[in-house]
């Protein structure tokens, strides 16, 4: 933004000085092409402006769209845990087997090497 404007000054600049040595005055034809110039140079810096606003925006657009997208994945591993943890406890119980039987029992707490 800052080269930009730098740069308009010194075509500005430049043009000026080409207009005063090549002896006109400065009145009439090339007062209204220097105010052409920097009509342009204006634009030229409002558009890059722009431009830079557009992109700000979409980075913070994207931004919030990957903060959203970690949420929901960090949700969805917490229901996939959850959902392995009730599959697994549902695996342990066996309504048709009504005797107990210490080999298929689960005992927490305990060292399995006692």
């Amino acid at each position: 933004m800052m080269q930009e404007t730098r740069k308009q000054g010194l075509l500005s600049a430049n043009a000026r000085a080409q207009v005063g040595a090549s002896g006109l005055a400065l009145a009439g034809s090339p007062t209204e092409v220097l105010t052409t110039n920097a009509g342009q140079a204006a634009l030229d810096i409002q558009a890059i402006q722009y431009g830079s606003q557009l992109r700000r925006n979409n980075m913070r657009d994207q931004a919030a769209i990957s903060r959203f997208s970690g949420r929901q994945a960090k949700i969805a591993g917490y229901i996939d845990g959850a959902s392995a943890l009730t599959s697994g406890m549902s695996k342990m119980y066996d309504p048709s087997r009504t005797e107990y039987d210490p080999s298929r029992a689960v005992i927490f707490g305990l060292s399995p090497f006692a």
